[in-house]
């Protein structure tokens, strides 16, 4: 017939993000690793992206300029 459909709960999307961001991985790396097709992964980065969760966002501010 056809392949059997995984399915993963929100709080392991958010840690494979966070593994991912946390470790510098790519999204190829970590499906190697969780055997997940890539594009769940991408797909996952992108949602909590979209949604605003800061924790698992990459987020550089640059302190401002001091005023002399």
């Amino acid at each position: 017939m056809g392949d059997i459909r995984q399915h993963f709960d929100e709080e392991f999307k958010r840690q494979t993000v966070k593994h991912m961001q946390e470790n510098g991985k790519t999204p190829a790396e970590v499906s190697k690793e969780l055997d997940i097709p890539v594009s769940s992964i991408r797909a996952w980065r992108k949602q909590f992206a979209i949604t605003g969760e800061k924790c698992y966002r990459r987020i550089i501010i640059d302190p401002p300029a001091p005023e002399w």
